[in-house]
């Protein structure tokens, strides 16, 4: 089973099941049985969800990968945006925009640390730009 976590801004992929950040994340530990998904894609989750929540939201997902099964999360990388707006490499206005549309954004490899205290994880990460994407592989 592949599933998509849809922020307000992204657009459903074709042949995925859709869950919204906003409102859908308890509901996929009642609808996906843990070792369901050979596929997760949550490539804006965390800036849409509360800091607070990382742990228990990254637990829940990895619970539901299949062995071998890969989880896609990422976010706002809070060290690119404070240089982004320091040295003037973006424009104001989005700057504002990624602002107003985030509720968190963090270290990423805090959050490659905390995804390999959960356990036995291949983790690879990129920055393109202010935004950060983690692929982690159950091992």
């Amino acid at each position: 089973m592949k599933v998509q976590i849809l922020t307000t801004h992204e657009k459903q992929i074709e042949g995925y099941d859709k869950y919204f950040a906003s409102s859908d994340l308890s509901q996929i530990s009642v609808d996906l049985s843990d070792n369901e998904c050979s596929f997760i894609l949550a490539s804006e989750l965390l800036s849409d969800i509360p800091i607070a929540d990382y742990g228990n939201t990254l637990k829940i997902l990895l619970s539901k990968l299949r062995m071998q099964g890969e989880l896609v999360v990422g976010g706002v990388e809070l060290n690119a945006f404070a240089d982004a707006v320091t040295d003037s490499q973006a424009e104001d206005s989005y700057l504002i925009s990624v602002i107003e549309n985030c509720k968190s954004m963090a270290k990423v490899k805090e959050i490659c640390q905390l995804i390999e205290s959960f356990g036995n994880y291949k983790l690879t990460w990129s920055c393109n730009g202010i935004r950060y994407e983690i692929k982690v592989q159950r091992a």
